[in-house]
């Protein structure tokens, strides 16, 4: 496990990507990453990532970075980034639900979502990730004109 919570991080520590090989769980919670921090070499054997509190915005770009470089990941957690709606908009369970079915749908072997089993959200949800798209664009326009 590598946690890299200690420094406030713009991109992934040398270290981090030098052991992408070995690396199992990252914690990344409280740093200054964004999807694009995530476009990155492979890292065959990551099963968890957690990327609280970071600065991640375009959710979409980031599952598509993920479902490339992570190939095995089975838990991830995005709590308090601004693109992420269940933790933006939590009142909307509608749009949770749709952001959690895009995150399914994108990383298939996702048993945990947000420290919550996939379970639910597999047996509830079969939503696609087209309706969600544009919300998350719309929301960080809106963002971004504030």
């Amino acid at each position: 496990m590598f946690k890299c919570s200690t420094f406030i991080f713009r991109i992934l520590p040398s270290i981090v990507i030098q052991s992408r090989n070995t690396l199992v769980h990252l914690i990344a919670d409280g740093n200054l990453l964004n999807e694009n921090s995530f476009n990155m070499p492979i890292f065959p054997r990551l099963r968890t990532l957690s990327i609280d509190v970071n600065r991640v915005r375009d959710v979409f770009a980031l599952l598509r970075n993920l479902r490339r470089c992570c190939p095995q990941l089975t838990s991830i957690s995005l709590i308090g980034n601004p693109g992420w709606c269940p933790s933006v908009c939590p009142r909307n369970q509608q749009l949770s639900k749709k952001y959690r079915a895009a995150a399914l749908s994108m990383l298939p072997h996702l048993h945990s979502i947000d420290a919550k089993s996939t379970r639910v959200f597999r047996r509830n949800s079969r939503m696609s990730i087209s309706s969600c798209a544009s919300h998350s664009t719309l929301s960080t326009n809106t963002q971004e004109s504030q």
